[in-house]
């Protein structure tokens, strides 16, 4: 959210001429302010429209000619969405219906490719896209939509509506939980493994638990591996594939794990909206198979970059030979290498150092070990209590979202309290070396089952 509003007012100063709409809670009010600004011809930002059931408030409008206006709504995505379509038709249907003429509609949202060097350019931080033929398809529907919404709003209960492939449409649905409170407590069809599809046409034929799939029903292999496990109980292992995989591994052992933040807007040069820039890494090593593990780790202080100290620290530690496990090792690789990008002078060094990367997800993602408490999914905190019986809960800070949004909080924000960021940070320590630590212990785990 604090994101978003630095994109607004970034894009504001485009137009350093314009004027901000005093918001207020009564729309009325907010309407009766932006009809008085129309006159001034000036770009407005936030100017709401209040008619009948319907209420928009543009990002910004700007004066187009001796009466009419250019409706820009502006995000922080990098790219146009289906619902932006519908934001601005509606907009424009309101303005228009408030006496507006609005002769353009337009987005402007964040140049992914663009590439800090300095203070942000926002000429160049910014795209601006025509909406104009889009919107113009989709404004007739606006009317009935609004109407009935309306009418949906004014009823003395809400509408039944069954649940149904229109759920996965919805991020983030608050009531997904009392919609689907049927489902079995344990082994719905909806925790079949990549099976999203598979899961609703089983439900179109009323079944609702895994072990009452018929056997006519078509399933992958992995599918078909997770079904096997839920009737029996036990955990599919391929002895096989798990040799296989302990083939890959040489000492000295390197479990790595990065925490990242990835801003809308840069905050170091040479980089670019929402890259991934690792502020802390967690980097457990066992010299020799039976050793103890050593653990290194570092996190940054948010001063300076930190992608040259990180690549820096990791140079010395990793050493020259030995085996890298991350759990989803594209992600570490993916780091490293932009970081390399934007410090070109490691580069050589770590592109030898990317063929030693293994990634301990391949274990779960290849069912060469698969149980039935991972419910169709294969991430670490839901692997490691299933092998070792420890887990993230009780933690400060449980998972990577988390740590990058409280990391970027305390380090940024200047108003927290030299307390609580050393709180934060003890907190970001502990969880980032438990993520590596795990990886032991699983690997430890799956060596009982070889």
């Amino acid at each position: 959210m604090n994101d978003g509003r630095r994109v607004e007012e970034l894009a504001r100063r485009l137009y350093p001429d314009g004027i901000m709409i005093k918001k207020s809670h009564e729309l009325s009010e907010t309407d009766a302010l932006s009809r008085e600004a129309l006159s001034r011809r000036l770009p407005l930002f936030e100017a709401g429209f209040l008619v009948d059931h319907a209420f928009a408030r543009a990002d910004i409008l700007v004066p187009v000619g001796e009466d009419e206006w250019e409706l820009i709504e502006v995000k922080s995505s990098t790219d146009t969405k289906a619902e932006h379509y519908y934001d601005v038709a509606f907009q424009k249907y309101v303005y228009q219906a408030a006496g507006l003429k609005i002769s353009a509609c337009s987005l402007m949202h964040i140049n992914r490719e663009y590439v800090k060097h300095g203070e942000p350019d926002i000429n160049l931080l910014f795209v601006k896209k025509d909406l104009g033929e889009k919107v113009a398809e989709i404004l007739p529907e606006v009317p009935g939509n609004i109407e009935a919404m309306a009418a949906m709003l004014e009823r003395e209960s809400p509408p039944l509506i069954t649940p149904g492939r229109q759920c996965g449409e919805v991020r983030d649905c608050p009531l997904e939980s009392e919609c689907w409170s049927f489902l079995p407590a344990e082994g719905d069809v909806f925790t079949l493994h990549r099976g999203v599809k598979s899961a609703f046409d089983l439900f179109e034929l009323g079944v609702l638990d895994l072990k009452a799939i018929p056997a006519d029903f078509v399933l992958t292999d992995k599918q078909a591996i997770q079904l096997g496990t839920v009737k029996s109980g036990r955990p599919h292992v391929d002895s096989a594939a798990l040799e296989r995989f302990f083939s890959k591994l040489s000492y000295p052992l390197y479990f790595l794990d990065f925490e990242t933040i990835s801003p809308v807007i840069p905050i170091y040069d040479n980089s670019s909206p929402y890259e991934e820039i690792p502020f802390q890494f967690s980097l457990h090593v066992i010299e020799r198979e039976g050793e103890e593990a050593k653990h290194d780790s570092f996190l940054a202080d948010g001063e300076t970059d930190p992608r040259p100290e990180v690549l820096r620290r990791l140079k010395e530690l990793l050493g020259d030979k030995g085996t890298i496990l991350a759990y989803y090792a594209q992600y570490e690789m993916k780091v490293l290498s932009r970081a390399c990008r934007a410090f070109p002078e490691f580069a050589a060094h770590f592109s030898a150092v990317e063929k030693r990367f293994v990634d301990l997800l391949e274990v779960f993602s290849d069912f060469a070990f698969y149980h039935p408490g991972q419910e169709g999914r294969l991430s670490i905190k839901k692997v490691l209590p299933i092998l070792t019986g420890k887990s993230y809960q009780g933690l400060r800070i449980e998972d990577g979202r988390t740590a990058s949004v409280e990391y970027a909080r305390v380090t940024f924000d200047p108003k927290i309290e030299p307390e609580e960021r050393a709180e934060i940070r003890q907190a970001l320590e502990v969880y980032c070396r438990l993520d590596t630590q795990a990886m032991i212990d699983i690997l430890s785990a799956l060596k009982t089952f070889k």
